[in-house]
């Protein structure tokens, strides 16, 4: 008997968890349809990026200056260019 109700409400949560997941997906997709996107904004624009390279290629200031000039943390920078000064 335990057993039997312990399945019945493991089922439930089975069919909550696949309802959710549909209206997830049905969110996403008129999201889309109306030209939408998901996701967080770039932290960095091309024209930041190009600052960086070009300040990067200088070779006066370390990473860790550049990206505080830029207001991001190194591991962004480094996000958006990896291995700057292996070129």
């Amino acid at each position: 008997m335990i057993v039997r109700a312990r399945r019945s409400s493991l089922g439930s949560v089975s069919v909550f968890g696949r309802a959710v997941k549909f209206r997830d997906f049905a969110g996403l997709a008129a999201a889309k349809a109306r030209g939408r996107r998901g996701g967080r904004p770039p932290t960095l624009s091309e024209q930041s990026i190009g600052v960086a390279k070009a300040l990067i290629k200088d070779g006066s200031l370390t990473i860790i200056e550049i990206a505080a000039q830029l207001g991001v943390s190194d591991s962004t920078l480094y996000k958006y260019i990896p291995h700057p000064r292996s070129r």
